[in-house]
C-alpha cells in the first residue's frame, strides 16, 4: 500500500490533540487551545519511529509521558494514563475498521484508500464535538472561578461576615486607593457611612455610601484597603456580594 508521511503525521496529530482534548474533560481542565495544539505537534514527532524497528515502542511511550509530564505536571500521572488509553482505544478502533491500518511504535499507519478517507471524516466530525465540548467546559470552569467563599470583618461587628461573592471585572468604583465591595443590605446589620463617592449609572450621576472594613478574606488572602456598599439586591442567583476584580491583584 501506498504511505506518505506526511498524511502519516497528519492523521496521528489529529488523533493527538482529540486525545489531549479527552484528558481536558476527564480533569475538568481549562487548558488553553494553543498549548494543546502545540503539544500535539511536539507528541507527534514520534511519527518518525515508523522508520525503526517495532521494539522501540518504549521510546514512544516514554516521549508522551514525558510531553505530558511537562505540560500536566502535578496531573502528569493521571494524563499520561488517560492519554495511553484514549490513544490506544482510538488507533485499535481505526485499525478494526481498516484492512490497511497497521500500528507501529505507536505510531498509527493507513495507506491511502476510501477507507481511510471515511476514518479521516470520521475523526474529524469526533474532533468538532470534542471540540466543542470542550469549550463549553472551559467557559463553565471561567465562571466558577468567579465565584468566591469571602468572609469581611466590620469594625461595628466582632464575628466576620461570611457571604459568597462574584468578582466583577467591570467593578472598577475607587475611592482614595481603595476599591468598593457591594454587599446586600440583609447581610449588614449596622452599617455606619465613614466616606461617599460619585459614580456613574445608566441613570446619570448618583452617589453611593460607603462604610470602612477592617479586613476582607478570599482565598485565604486578607485584604485591607476595601469600602463596602449596600445594595438592597444582586441579581445572580446565590451571591451576596460582588467583589472588584482588582482586589484580585491586590494584596
Amino acid at each position: 500500500m501506498d504511505i506518505y508521511i506526511d498524511i502519516v503525521y497528519l492523521l496521528n496529530l489529529v488523533i493527538t490533540f482529540l486525545t489531549l482534548l479527552s484528558i481536558t474533560i476527564f480533569l475538568n481542565d481549562s487548558a488553553k487551545t494553543r498549548w494543546l495544539f502545540l503539544l500535539s505537534l511536539l507528541i507527534s514527532i514520534s511519527t518518525f519511529l515508523i522508520y525503526l524497528d517495532d521494539k522501540y515502542i518504549v521510546v514512544y511511550l516514554l516521549w508522551v509521558a514525558m510531553c505530558c509530564g511537562l505540560y500536566y505536571r502535578h496531573k502528569a500521572i493521571y494524563a499520561i494514563v488517560i492519554f495511553y488509553i484514549t490513544s490506544f482505544i482510538i488507533k485499535f478502533t481505526m485499525i478494526n475498521f481498516s484492512k490497511n491500518a497497521v500500528l507501529i511504535n505507536g505510531v498509527l499507519i493507513v495507506g491511502l484508500s476510501f477507507n481511510w478517507l471515511v476514518m479521516f471524516v470520521i475523526t474529524t466530525i469526533v474532533i468538532g464535538v470534542y471540540t466543542s465540548y470542550f469549550f463549553k467546559l472551559k467557559k463553565e470552569l471561567t465562571i466558577e472561578k468567579l465565584f468566591v467563599d469571602v468572609a469581611i470583618k466590620l469594625c461595628t461587628e466582632e464575628e466576620l461576615i461570611i457571604c459568597k461573592g462574584f468578582i466583577d471585572t467591570g467593578n472598577a468604583i475607587e475611592k482614595d486607593g481603595k476599591v468598593v465591595i457591594f454587599i446586600k443590605s440583609a447581610k449588614i446589620c449596622n452599617f455606619v457611612e465613614s466616606e461617599h463617592v460619585s459614580i456613574y449609572t445608566v441613570n446619570g450621576m448618583d452617589t453611593i455610601k460607603l462604610m470602612t472594613v477592617d479586613y476582607v478574606v478570599m482565598n485565604g488572602k486578607k485584604y485591607f484597603d476595601v469600602y463596602i456598599s449596600c445594595v438592597e439586591d444582586i441579581y445572580i442567583e446565590k451571591v451576596d456580594c460582588l467583589i472588584s476584580g482588582k482586589l484580585l491583584y491586590w494584596g
